[in-house]
């Protein structure tokens, strides 16, 4: 994956954890940074590779760093990735579910 912010990189996408929308602007976050791209969520998720789920509108997970799928009384539905919580969507939740037993 290429990322263009000030100067040009390429990062490799296994060091990707989540990825977080906003409008027609991504966030990538990695272990160690996070890189806003122009770029929607839909075509985030078509240029990443199948290691990634969409578990709500606006989060892109990596599917290999996903530890636990847990319930929680603020946010319903959250994703344990590398220690972080991110909502899961109803909406979404059984697809990921179905990922998990491909899996």
């Amino acid at each position: 994956l290429h990322v263009r912010s000030r100067r040009q990189r390429q990062m490799c996408i296994r060091d990707s954890i989540y990825v977080e929308s906003f409008k027609n602007y991504s966030k990538l976050h990695t272990k160690n940074d996070e890189y806003t791209l122009r770029l929607p969520l839909y075509k985030m998720n078509e240029s990443l590779g199948f290691d990634f789920i969409q578990v709500s509108r606006f989060y892109l997970i990596n599917f290999k760093h996903l530890t636990s799928v847990e319930a929680d009384l603020v946010n319903g539905m959250i994703a344990r990735v590398s220690d972080l919580k991110i909502p899961i969507s109803r909406n979404y939740i059984k697809n990921l579910y179905e990922w998990m037993e491909i899996k």
